[in-house]
């Protein structure tokens, strides 16, 4: 495990997120439409599970349902944690 590449993944996948935010992005999501009903807990979830399971089916070519992937995140954030 290597924390700063983690750090140095986080910063490239968080700079390429706020792409998101630009108006001036094709793929533009406003703040307004985000906070109006549920649309802020469905980008979250597309975010949090939906994004991170459909890379990794990509790149593993291994079909997992969103249970499984839970499985495997929360593995990666025990690991984690147990390194500190």
């Amino acid at each position: 495990m290597n924390i700063e590449k983690q750090i140095k993944y986080a910063g490239k996948v968080l700079s390429a997120l706020q792409t998101l935010f630009d108006e001036e992005s094709e793929n533009y999501i406003g703040l307004d439409e985000l906070r109006e009903g549920d649309n802020m807990s469905d980008f979250i979830r597309v975010l949090a599970t939906s994004a991170p399971q459909h890379i990794y089916i990509k790149f593993t070519e291994e079909e997992i349902d969103p249970l499984d992937f839970n499985y495997i995140a929360n593995r990666l954030i025990v690991q984690t944690e147990l390194s500190k």
